[in-house]
């Protein structure tokens, strides 16, 4: 798993995170769009991932969180 969009793929894709996370489905699919699970999410995706078996954990969700861009205006 080398992405967030990776692990919503091994959970079973947008529409079973969204079920996990409570979420819309609109909202997990823009997660998994965008590569990033927000942190408010993760203790329901950490859970369900330990109860199916899974390793994820929030070490490595942290660690594929990617890094904010610098913005163009400098600040």
């Amino acid at each position: 798993m080398d992405t967030h969009a990776d692990i919503i793929d091994v959970l079973g894709g947008y529409e079973a995170v969204a079920e996990i996370a409570d979420v819309p489905l609109g909202t997990a699919s823009s997660w998994r769009t965008r590569k990033s699970i927000p942190a408010t999410a993760w203790f329901a995706i950490v859970s369900a991932a330990k109860s199916g078996g899974q390793p994820i954990t929030f070490e490595r969700l942290a660690d594929l969180k990617p890094a904010r861009k610098a913005r163009s205006d400098g600040i």
